[in-house]
């Protein structure tokens, strides 16, 4: 399981487990963080992430999503 999400964790990148960029973590709100997306993933593979509650600019991601928190980066879970 990873670690709870931090402060520290804005800015970080967020990846699937293929190792696909998806978007950074803007700001973070307990056990969820709101990831802005990258402005070059489609529409298809935004559609199939399974990040919480969606708008049109940014995604919330649940800790329970998450499969690893490391320096280089947030990793999914598949």
């Amino acid at each position: 399981m990873a670690r709870p999400f931090t402060n520290n964790d804005e800015g970080m990148t967020v990846r699937t487990a293929d190792g696909e960029e998806v978007g950074t973590i803007e700001t973070v709100e307990g056990s969820k963080a709101h990831v802005k997306p990258e402005s070059s993933l489609s529409e298809s593979i935004r559609t199939r992430l399974v990040l919480g509650d969606a708008t049109d600019e940014m995604y919330t991601l649940d800790h329970s999503d998450v499969d690893s928190i490391t320096e280089d980066g947030v990793e999914l879970k598949n």
